[in-house]
């Protein structure tokens, strides 16, 4: 009985000081992956995706643009965008690191992909099939002859992502691709 007593004192410590889970990405800027997105939402064909343009009730960070992907005919959100275009290259990096670092702390997460480049950062958080990529890419130039960086936060649900996808081919090319693989 002391045997017993003693393992469970100990697994009850050991669980104390374990890292609390994830926290489960559910959206942001106002709306939900997996959501309906209203019929009267006036949506807009971008190449083979139904996109959404909206403004949230408070405006996040330094960003400017807010989009909403979903899957066409159940209207599911699928993709959360939000966009900032930022003029220096030192503002940009911070607002890169600190939107990493908040979203780290707000979902426990650390970044699983990791890639950088000269003119492009990317991290990844990923919590079972939604994930939230934040991009820090240049654009070369814009009309004035400068750089502008873009720091583009994703939040995506990849099942309802390639639902989309499949949805898309099917409409388009008539097969459905469930049905192939």
């Amino acid at each position: 009985m002391k045997k017993i007593i003693g393992i469970l004192v100990l697994l009850i410590t050991i669980s104390a000081f374990a890292e609390e889970p994830a926290s489960k990405i559910t959206g942001a800027f106002g709306f939900k992956l997996g959501e309906r997105l209203p019929d009267d939402a006036r949506t807009h064909k971008c190449g083979n995706m139904l996109e959404y343009h909206f403004t949230p009730k408070k405006l996040f960070r330094k960003m400017d643009e807010y989009h909403v992907y979903i899957v066409p005919g159940t209207r599911q959100i699928y993709r959360i965008l939000a966009t900032g275009k930022i003029k220096e290259k030192l503002v940009a990096v911070q607002e890169f690191n600190t939107i990493c670092s908040l979203i780290g702390k707000k979902y426990k997460l650390k970044p699983e992909t990791s890639a950088k480049r000269e003119d492009y950062k990317l991290k990844l958080y990923q919590s079972g099939h939604q994930a939230i990529s934040v991009i820090l890419s240049t654009v070369s130039k814009n009309i004035n002859g400068k750089k502008i960086y873009i720091v583009t936060i994703f939040y995506s649900d990849d099942m309802l992502y390639h639902s989309a996808n499949e949805k898309t081919i099917k409409k388009i090319t008539g097969i459905n691709y469930c049905k192939i693989r």
